[in-house]
């Protein structure tokens, strides 16, 4: 994600040519997945990777609609072509599906897609026609009067305990509940809430200013005491015996002059996800986490889709190896109004904002020493996190520990976009934020390291950028978007596919410059 210090400009070329019918979002295998642990098995096996699993993962966990998704969240579906997705929505135009077997008699939907399509579709019927007024329901059984309310209302319950047994585990298994439910009407909500193994609050402490033998610590190795002490021929702090007398153990330790200290590890229950979303063609809205993405992903995006178009609820949870945790998604309200869609044009703009309090991991924030010049080696120091181990001849030991900062960074985000629509494949489109951070870990010179996915020089962020898609015959189209981060750094990409029934190309290409570390561009970026 950040491009400092490597090469100025990334550009990469690559086409691609399939003797199979056209062009699907690429999966390395076939996906045949009925729950989770089926994805979590592919991504463990290496068959996929992270960023797919949490594509399928989303999917599973928010089936698309078929009747009403767009062209693009069809496309993301598993073994699924542009030209199949343009096969869907027309048939729906004049025959909305009712069960997913009606979509084979979509021209090129074999049973082999639908069976991989099968765990991430929602069939939705439309309604029935009313009775004609006055007109006598047929015999039988009298209408459920009490249950009209429920009538039209799906929901789902899923509920995980996931645990890594290794030797001297000591932590306990870590659960997930998510619960979700919606409409015919366009009407949905949800909520997500976890159960988390995580380190205590923190606190910090800089020994320079205060006293005590907070200055001290150690490393614990199969539970044996180990003390760091200064090699004298590399310089380096390595691994020693702790002697009784302590004479070997340094009291002034880089990282550890400055620290954070925590009690230990706990259990939590980090604060939950929820949304409630009502759509209509015209205009919808959303209340809670979320995630929104647009054009090719260079200013704005955290759907992790390859064409993302809006926003989408947001109570993913993710599962690794014995962990459960949320996506870094936004919190706080979007919508969407579509001010005129005739004669193949359409506008439509989509503002959004969030604010919400983040877990941090350890490695993605530093402090930054102002004692030091800027040009000091040693002006970004790592954090370490120490907890009370035990006492030796009176001397309090600690360990590091590594985690999150749990509610460690707030973060304001506004923005929007503005897509006119030429004609199916076509449109022009202008996004645009503006986003900024403060730290609660009670140290004003925080700061992000240079790995992580935001700027190390400032808290406050932005971009802007234009996209545009244009079919230029009916097997060809250009994807392109340019942008700028406010740091003055640019970055384009162009993409063109052709695709017939037998066969696909696709070509693209990238420019990023060095100081293009727009954190919000985690597509191509």
């Amino acid at each position: 994600m950040k491009f400092r210090g490597i090469l100025a400009l990334a550009l990469g070329l690559g086409v691609l040519l399939l003797a199979r019918p056209a062009l699907a979002y690429e999966y390395p295998v076939p996906i045949y997945v009925s729950n989770e642990d089926d994805i979590l098995e592919l991504y463990f096996a290496q068959d996929i990777t992270e960023e797919e699993q949490n594509q399928l993962l989303k999917l599973l966990q928010e089936p698309i609609e078929l009747n009403s998704a767009t062209r693009e969240d069809i496309y993301n579906l598993p073994g699924i072509t542009w030209s199949m997705a343009d096969a869907i929505i027309a048939r729906r135009k004049t025959t909305p599906f009712r069960r997913l077997n009606d979509v084979k008699r979509v021209p090129g939907v074999s049973a082999d897609i639908i069976m991989q399509i099968k765990s991430f579709v929602d069939i939705v019927p439309p309604k029935a026609p009313k009775a004609a007024k006055g007109k006598k329901p047929k015999k039988g059984k009298a209408p459920k009067k009490s249950f009209e309310v429920f009538e039209g209302i799906r929901g789902t319950v899923n509920y995980t305990v996931m645990d890594e047994v290794k030797p001297g585990d000591v932590d306990g298994p870590e659960m997930s509940i998510r619960l979700q439910a919606k409409d015919r009407a366009g009407n949905s909500a949800g909520t997500s809430l976890l159960l988390q193994n995580s380190i205590s609050s923190v606190s910090w402490h800089d020994t320079t200013n205060t006293t005590g033998p907070v200055s001290i610590w150690k490393s614990e190795r199969n539970g044996t005491l180990v003390c760091e002490v200064l090699d004298p021929v590399s310089g380096k702090m390595v691994d020693g015996p702790c002697k009784g007398d302590n004479t070997d153990i340094p009291v002034e330790l880089d990282g550890v002059s400055r620290y954070l200290k925590t009690d230990g590890e706990t259990y939590r229950v980090p604060l939950p996800k929820f949304y409630v979303s009502h759509k209509e063609d015209q205009w919808g809205a959303i209340l809670g986490s979320y995630q929104v993405g647009f054009g090719q992903r260079l200013v704005f995006d955290t759907t992790g889709q390859r064409f993302p178009s809006g926003f989408q609820p947001d109570i993913d949870v993710y599962q690794g190896y014995g962990t459960v945790s949320y996506s870094r998604g936004l919190t706080g309200v979007a919508g969407y109004y579509k001010f005129f869609d005739t004669g193949g044009l359409s506008l439509v703009a989509t503002p959004f904002f969030s604010y919400y309090r983040y877990d941090v991991n350890q490695y993605d924030l530093k402090h930054r020493n102002t004692d030091l010049p800027a040009d000091d080696p040693n002006y970004i120091e790592s954090y370490a996190i120490l907890t009370p181990t035990r006492s030796l001849n009176g001397v309090d030991y600690y360990r590091k520990v590594y985690g999150r900062y749990n509610g460690g960074m707030d973060q304001m985000i506004a923005g929007a976009n503005v897509t006119l629509g030429l004609w199916d494949r076509s449109h022009i489109g202008v996004t645009g934020y503006y986003g900024t951070t403060s730290f609660n870990l009670g140290d004003p010179n925080t700061t992000f390291a240079e790995s992580s996915d935001y700027p190390e020089d400032r808290t406050d962020f932005g971009a802007v950028g234009l996209d545009f898609a244009y079919n230029i015959i009916k097997p060809l189209t250009i994807y392109a978007e340019g942008a700028s981060a406010d740091s003055g750094g640019l970055a384009a990409i162009i993409k063109a596919i052709f695709e017939t029934p037998r066969v696909a190309v696709e070509g693209s290409a990238r420019y990023l410059a060095n100081d293009f570390d727009n954190p919000m561009a985690r597509g191509e970026a």
